[in-house]
């Protein structure tokens, strides 16, 4: 069980997500979608996990954690998580931050942002998504992009933005990857680019983020040539940054 939680990122702390909206929207996806995703790519055996945990499983992980185990910190805060004790989870998620766990900056971040076990605080959430993002998280990094495009505790900053998901694109975040193709796509503070929207789309599919929809819209407005330059960049890319 404790290897399954360590692998787990952002367990169950689902943010709102908008809906689909028209074919080529940002995503619009915070926290939820993470939990998903890394709970396939990380291969486990049955991609569920327990509704609830018992006291004595939350018993025999807190032992560790009060003995100074900073995974076990982490895991506790997921379980307290996961049992909807948001307040004993972030006091567990802070003491694992403060020492350096990342997935822990992240999902007191995302706590901070639901307003789940503390008031919504979206300085508090950028301040927990920055320090994990500096410790290389992909997910951290789209979170800041998203809260840089909505303005939400941190000023709108459109290159903010753009530098936060091509970070979070290049370490193999899919909706990164899908929003970084719409950002090209749209020319939102950038040269509208269509062959570079298209090489976004298909990392992003190549990840597991269904974007064909998005790769026949922006196949439909590009001339051969720049189809067959296209062709070569997704390959590229896919190759490159793509979420296996």
């Amino acid at each position: 069980m404790k290897d399954c939680l360590r692998a787990l990122v952002a367990l169950l702390v689902l943010a709102a997500a908008t809906g689909p909206g028209s074919v080529l929207a940002s995503s619009r996806v915070l926290g939820g979608d993470v939990f998903t995703l890394n709970q396939r790519n990380n291969g486990l055996a049955t991609g569920e996990m327990p509704s609830r945990f018992s006291l004595r499983a939350i018993t025999d992980e807190k032992h560790l954690a009060e003995l100074g185990h900073v995974g076990a910190g982490y895991n506790l805060g997921v379980m307290y998580t996961v049992n909807e004790r948001y307040r004993a989870a972030i006091h567990w998620y802070r003491k694992a931050a403060m020492r350096g766990h990342r997935e822990a900056s992240y999902n007191l971040g995302v706590l901070y942002l639901n307003g789940q076990g503390v008031p919504v605080d979206r300085a508090q959430a950028s301040r927990w998504f920055t320090a994990a993002a500096e410790r290389g998280m992909p997910e951290a990094h789209y979170q800041l992009g998203r809260m840089y495009y909505e303005g939400r505790g941190i000023p709108r900053d459109p290159l903010k933005e753009r530098d936060h998901y091509r970070k979070s694109a290049e370490g193999g975040y899919p909706l990164a990857q899908h929003d970084l193709g719409v950002i090209y796509h749209l020319g939102e503070g950038v040269p509208r680019d269509e062959v570079e929207a298209f090489a976004w789309f298909a990392a992003a599919d190549a990840s597991g983020f269904d974007s064909r929809d998005a790769l026949a819209v922006v196949r439909a407005n590009l001339s051969p040539e720049q189809l067959a330059e296209a062709t070569v960049r997704a390959a590229s890319y896919a190759q490159a940054y793509a979420r296996r």
